[in-house]
């Protein structure tokens, strides 16, 4: 077969002899064996010059020039009955244009590959080629070469792909692989156990693969063999074995666990513990963690080390079951644990992987002490809101219910920033590659591999309001009829005092007020740099002290109910400065409250003298359990004590408060000191506290346990008799909100247009406030203007996101650059500073008192139910269908729980979970890329590019940055996540962020919409 060079007499490329015979053997049949002149180069390297070539053939679209050419031709190739020797010479095209890519961090070619699905031709193949030479007698015609570039591409080309899980399952790869895992004689290809390690974290494949026969024996078998190796290539065997052994044993059937711990897996995984911790000693000493870290060969260390790692979360896991439980407690798990903890009480392990074991180390003695019944699993809460309609059950409204069980409800119950990931497998996550690109990220928390609602593809349909009902919404569009040039504003104002206690008194709550917040809680700036804290040896420290102490008496004191109290008395007056010396109650040590706007604390326990737990009050009519806001007073204190307090009914799996955040203090006796971080040995872990009754009803699903988890601090008060506020982040509330935008309203620069809409009213009644903010102009020279649409707060507990608008705000109305100055010129801007007013007052962390999560009704937000979304939704609709705007960038602002600095999330259809959408991509893909490439340039120091992630999936097309893409065509929808924590770049890394630092973030987004435009 010759090639048609017309082309390349046309001033074409010319392409050499090696890429025209590749192309040819590309179209030739497998039985054809007119390519085998081609053989011989499978065997010898390639110049520098040949290799480029062949990518810029092979790796891209297709060519001109060439018959055959581009990844899919390439990929076609490998269907038939090919040689050993014609799939080396594909896979070695395929991985030289892959790593190439790689290397130069060529996303977008990786991405092209991807969606070529390379993975499902690789699956084909790889099980054809195990079913053909697993039971091979005769070795001497099987080329191991191929296996190793198999698994190799498997491997990285699946850390891409986003469905690798499903591809190999639904390519029945998973049996034949466990096949050749029992059977294959001598050592594995090297990427086959990290391929294999990731796709049975996935726990379908996980079940799958703990169901093959004589796979949990072979592999016991293996890791018996590696346990008592020194070489360090075969601990490092031993530690990927573990975590095969982790992933299957955590998605296994009862069964096949009953059956391992009959063989007596929980005495073998604590003697593996202790030979590995005791690894750099002959014999067994006494002090197993200093001998870990002595002065021997290092990566011998940090082999043992990963073992050490691996084997303990095992254990942990183990510890998960009762029956394991028991066992462990009576192998001593306990004693030898607290040994060799107190043994090292005073070594200062700074981070790393010391600090990890001893840490593991005291969750495992946590995990194997008596479980606690929950205090409040039958206790079903006070308050709850009379909803306008009857949700349909099943529907997307759900079922209202009011209790503090866990239940998922049609949003899978999570939080945007929760990643599913639970404590155990953090142990396991240590690839670099983990988790990014065709990886979920913590905002895409939707099931494995796209299979939350099902495999289908098709979209329920969006609502879309008609003509006449948009038209009410055309007052708060008046600037496009009238212009701006008259002045909106000209009320007088009252003393700034007078204007906040009004704010607060017209704020309709559902929770009890029993007094109002000072303003200078809010109004008084936190400027102070203050270092993360120190996590080192702090979970150490707490299990010693709970193991010292005398057993938990079943009448610990009581010293705060809000069931009990929630309707006490009437409203009370406003909080009074405590002066120094102020008289003590000597009939309690300390007294809490929490009836207060955005307050939530429903229970405080006195378990010893100076530590107390305390539990959060639910969201109002919450559909599923979300407790993490915090925000509470406490009184009565004296000076120098120190006291603990532990938030116990926590529900994430991992926080920022483990490495190294701090919950903000207030203290009327310094109130010029504004909001501080405080709390010494801070820490976050799984407790004791276990929900019996979910426990017993979820006792057929092993994958919903029903536990609990502590923000555990300390606290010495500066003063006795002081009052203070402790809170989860820098509170901020509605009647801040309103008070603010009068007061900024009142002092705005003449030269600003600055318009104040309410748009709707929550359920409460409550104002939803729109301002429109711009220079004052023509009709005309307003039609000519852009429009930016920003939202905050849908998200009640995000405090951040209202901090970050703040700033939005003061710089719009008041400031007199030249950029903000261009900014009013340029652009008309809508903005809805807090979404979800009626979550904010009443003290929740994620609903509104429809009990559900706002930013998953986008799609079809009803006008009863969801009043908030369906009056903002209306806004976008109406600019885009009335006056033919579309908006030139939506950005809803949020917070996030378990990232540092601040980043974006943004669509790409490239990264879609619908195929339709991968097919209809626009030729300009990068037009997602222009908010976050702005940010680059205008804020280097804080913005994190590297946490940004654009793709879509199923279970977030309800949110708004996906339903203003798609619905409305605003390739610039986002949404901005801002760490609850601090820094970890720039000049501030090392820092906890403060309210400067969050009100600079929002002055650096107005400035990007200006290198964007």
């Amino acid at each position: 077969m010759t090639t048609d060079l017309t082309e390349v007499a046309a001033g074409k490329p010319t392409w050499s002899k090696l890429t025209i015979d590749a192309s040819n053997f590309l179209v030739e049949m497998p039985q054809s064996r007119g390519a085998l002149t081609l053989l011989p180069l499978i065997d010898r390297e390639w110049t520098e010059e040949e290799k480029l070539e062949l990518i810029d053939a092979f790796g891209h679209k297709k060519r001109t020039g060439l018959v055959k050419s581009g990844v899919k031709s390439v990929l076609t190739a490998f269907e038939g009955d090919r040689t050993q020797a014609d799939v080396i010479w594909l896979c070695r095209i395929l991985d030289l244009c892959f790593s190439h890519f790689s290397q130069r961090n060529d996303k977008k070619k990786e991405r092209h590959i991807v969606k070529c699905d390379a993975i499902a031709t690789l699956v084909r193949i790889t099980r054809k080629r195990i079913i053909l030479t697993v039971d091979c007698q005769e070795e001497s015609g099987i080329d191991w070469q191929l296996d190793e570039i198999l698994y190799k591409l498997l491997y990285e080309i699946g850390l891409k792909d986003s469905r690798l899980s499903l591809k190999v399952r639904m390519g029945g790869l998973i049996g034949v692989l466990c096949k050749f895992f029992v059977r294959k004689v001598g050592p594995l290809p090297e990427k086959f156990l990290p391929f294999f390690i990731k796709i049975s974290r996935s726990p379908r494949n996980g079940q799958a693969i703990g169901r093959q026969e004589g796979f949990m024996q072979t592999l016991m078998a293996k890791i018996k063999a590696l346990d008592h190796s020194d070489q360090t290539s075969q601990i490092l065997l031993l530690d990927k074995h573990l975590q095969i052994l982790f992933f299957t044993l955590k998605n296994s059937a009862g069964r096949t666990r009953n059956q391992l711990l009959r063989e007596n897996l929980c005495k073998y995984m604590l003697e593996l513990l202790r030979r590995h911790l005791a690894a750099s000693s002959n014999s067994r000493p006494t002090r197993l963690l200093s001998s870990l870290f002595g002065t021997f060969d290092k990566s011998v260390s940090a082999a043992h080390t990963e073992v050490v790692i691996g084997t303990i979360a095992i254990l942990r896991l183990l510890s998960n079951f009762k029956k394991a439980r028991e066992e462990l407690k009576t192998l001593q798990v306990l004693e030898i644990c607290s040994r060799e903890l107190k043994e090292f009480w005073s070594d200062e392990w700074k981070s790393g992987a010391k600090a990890k074991i001893v840490d593991s180390l005291s969750a495992l003695c946590l995990r194997c002490m008596s479980p606690i019944p929950y205090p409040l699993e039958t206790r079903r809460f006070p308050i709850d809101f009379p909803l306008p309609i009857s949700p349909s059950p099943g529907g997307p409204n759900g079922r209202v219910r009011n209790s503090s069980s866990i239940n998922a409800s049609f949003d899978n119950g999570r939080s945007s920033d929760e990643d599913g990931i639970d404590e155990e497998d953090e142990a396991f996550n240590r690839d670099d590659d983990e988790g990014k690109d065709g990886e979920m990220s913590d905002d895409e928390d939707g099931k494995e591999d796209g299979e939350s609602e099902g495999e289908g593809t098709s979209l329920s349909k969006c609502t879309r309001l008609t003509a006449q009902q948009l038209s009410k919404y055309a007052p708060f569009f008046a600037e496009n009829e009238q212009g701006t040039l008259q002045p909106t504003y000209s009320m007088l104002y009252q003393k700034d005092a007078e204007t906040w206690r009004t704010s607060c008194k017209n704020t309709q709550s559902v929770m009890p007020i029993h007094h109002h917040l000072p303003l200078e809680m809010f109004a008084i700036p936190t400027q102070i740099r203050e270092r993360t804290a120190k996590t080192t040896n702090n979970m150490k420290k707490m299990i010693i002290e709970e193991m010292d102490k005398p057993e938990r008496s079943a009448t610990n004191q009581v010293i705060y109910d809000l069931d009990k109290a929630a309707f006490d008395g009437l409203p009370g007056p406003e909080v009074p400065f405590p002066t120094s010396g102020a008289k003590l109650d000597t009939s309690k040590d300390l007294q809490f409250d929490s009836r207060f706007e955005s307050g939530n604390l429903r229970m405080v326990v006195q378990v010893a003298p100076t530590h107390y737990e305390l539990f959060l009050s639910p969201d109002v009519n919450q559909l599923r359990d979300h407790y993490q806001w915090f925000f509470f007073q406490v009184s009565n204190m004296r000076k120098s004590v120190r006291y603990t307090f532990e938030i116990v009914n926590c529900l994430k799996s991992s926080s920022m408060y483990s490495q190294g955040m701090q919950p903000v203090m207030f203290s009327m006796m310094e109130t010029s000191n504004g909001w501080r971080r405080v709390g010494e040995n801070v820490c976050y872990f799984r407790n004791l506290y276990v929900n019996e009754i979910e426990e017993k009803l979820n006792a057929e699903d092993k994958h919903k346990k029903v536990h609990y988890y502590s923000i555990r601090f300390s606290v010495m008060f500066q003063h006795t008799g002081d009052i203070c506020y402790i809170a989860y982040h820098y509170p901020y509330t509605y009647s801040f909100l309103t008070s603010s935008i009068s007061l900024m309203r009142k002092k705005k620069l003449e030269s600003i247009y600055c318009r104040e809409d309410v748009i709707g009213h929550s359920l409460n009644g409550n104002a939803i406030k729109m301002l429109t903010i711009t220079t004052p102009a023509s009709a005309a020279e307003i039609a000519a203007r852009d429009v930016i649409v920003l939202s905050a707060r849908v998200h009640p507990g995000e405090t951040n996101a209202s901090w970050i608008m703040h700033g939005v705000l003061e710089n719009l109305l008041s400031r007199q650059s030249n950029e903000m100055h261009r900014l009013r010129e340029r652009f008309v801007f809508k903005i809805v500073p807090m979404l979800n007013p009626d979550g904010v007052i009443n003290g929740s962390h994620r609903c509104s008192l429809a009990g559900i999560d706002l930013n998953r009704v986008w799609r079809r937000p009803n006008e009863q139910l969801h009043p908030e979304i369906y009056a903002v939704k209306a806004i976008i609709q109406f600019l885009c269908d009335v006056t033919g705007k579309k908006p030139f960038a939506y950005v809803d602002l949020h917070g996030h729980s378990k990232k540092w600095d601040y980043f974006v999330y943004g669509n790409n259809a490239a990264e879609s979970w619908r195929p339709d959408d991968v097919t209809e991509a626009q030729v300009e893909e990068d037009s997602h890329l222009a908010l976050p490439r702005a940010l680059e340039q205008t804020c280097p120091g804080r913005f994190n590019a590297s946490e940004c992630r654009f793709n879509i999936t199923k279970d977030k097309e309800s949110s708004a940055r996906v339903n203003v893409w798609r619905q409305f065509g605003v390739n610039t929808s986002y949404t901005l996540e801002s760490t609850f924590c601090g820094f970890h770049k720039g000049q501030n890394a090392g820092f906890q962020i403060n309210t400067s630092d969050l009100k600079d973030i929002g002055r650096d987004l107005l400035h990007s919409f200006l290198e964007m435009h």
